[in-house]
């Protein structure tokens, strides 16, 4: 073993280039998918809110603590139904434009795609879309809620 005693020493044997251009771009080396108790209890809650409960959990339970559940699993059902209007949107626009190059313009199917591609997400309509069919999973949905506030920081500690 090479034996240093100074820094410029130091210098034949360290890297000098950019760490980022050997390092895997990851927007998070947590797995989601595999979620312990804790974790499964809060992202329940919010996704199902209090059909998680039997009858007798419901009848035990604080109305405070019902309401508090009911109207944080409402928002997130929202924000959810939103999000997956614009993936939705996002997904199809692609598509929607291809049509209209290929249409006459004026014709009434320029006139549907350019308003259906100028179409923003609307908390009135409901997203019928599953999950699957947008090709979204847990884990993308997990850091949604972190992202959104729903969940905290730290959720992969807990």
């Amino acid at each position: 073993m090479k034996k240093v005693n100074s820094l410029q020493g130091l210098s034949d044997i360290m890297y000098t280039g950019k760490l980022e251009n050997k390092q895997i771009p990851s927007s998070s080396t947590v797995d989601y998918t595999r979620l312990n108790k804790k974790q499964q209890e809060m992202y329940s809650k919010l996704m199902v809110g209090l059909n998680l409960y039997t009858k007798e959990e419901l009848y035990k339970m604080n109305s405070s603590k019902k309401n508090k559940i009911f109207k944080r699993s409402k928002q997130v059902q929202s924000m959810l139904n939103l999000w997956k209007q614009q993936v939705l949107i996002a997904k199809t626009n692609p598509l929607l434009s291809l049509i209209n190059k290929a249409t006459v313009k004026g014709s009434n199917l320029d006139i549907l795609t350019k308003t259906v591609m100028e179409e923003k997400p609307n908390d009135k309509l409901l997203c019928t879309e599953k999950f699957q069919d947008l090709r979204i999973d847990k884990d993308m949905i997990v850091h949604k809620l972190i992202a959104t506030g729903f969940l905290p920081q730290n959720f992969a500690t807990l």
